[in-house]
């Protein structure tokens, strides 16, 4: 298997596996109560309560660090580019 599509394999397993708490609490978010704990101590005792819409963030923001790592090598390309045309 080569590089290019091994990396293709990783970054839709990575976008899956990011998507599947988004579309949880997409499906779920009517349920919820408005205020949910997001953060537990020792003991499994929550510490922090906070809007049920914080639990959106950790899946955007995996999503978007994973868009930010596949596009900084074009980034990075088109700076080179520029540079070197300067």
């Amino acid at each position: 298997m080569n590089r290019k599509r091994l990396c293709l394999i990783i970054d839709v397993a990575s976008l899956v596996i990011c998507l599947i708490p988004l579309a949880w609490f997409l499906l779920r978010a009517s349920k919820l109560p408005d205020v949910v704990p997001v953060h537990f101590g020792f003991g499994n005792v929550p510490t922090r309560f906070g809007s049920k819409w914080e639990y959106l963030f950790m899946p955007l923001f995996s999503i978007g660090v994973i868009f930010f790592w596949n596009m900084l090598p074009t980034f990075w390309a088109l700076q080179r580019s520029r540079c070197l045309h300067a």
